[in-house]
């Protein structure tokens, strides 16, 4: 048996919710993901004492990664969430 298409109606507030709380949870733990990397790259610069500053920007740019694509998904989790919204 094929699965039937589910309406705007069917869709339930919780299932909505659900999405956009996924895509901003994301968002989070991209954040949190980069602070705790450049946390711990603090350390390792400290203990190395004198690096180039083009090797400390390139890790930096890396630790850009996490944040960027945590807000891809919120993007897209807002998407789906404005087109599964109701219309009043």
């Amino acid at each position: 048996m094929l699965p039937r298409k589910l309406n705007q109606k069917e869709f339930g507030k919780k299932q909505r919710d659900l999405i956009l709380f996924l895509g901003s949870f994301s968002l989070f733990l991209g954040i949190f993901g980069q602070v705790l990397g450049l946390y711990q790259a603090t350390g390792v610069i400290q203990q190395a004492g004198e690096i180039s500053p083009t090797l400390i920007w390139g890790g930096f740019r890396v630790s850009l990664i996490a944040p960027i694509m945590g807000f891809i998904v919120l993007l897209i989790s807002s998407i789906f969430w404005f087109i599964l919204k109701p219309k009043n």
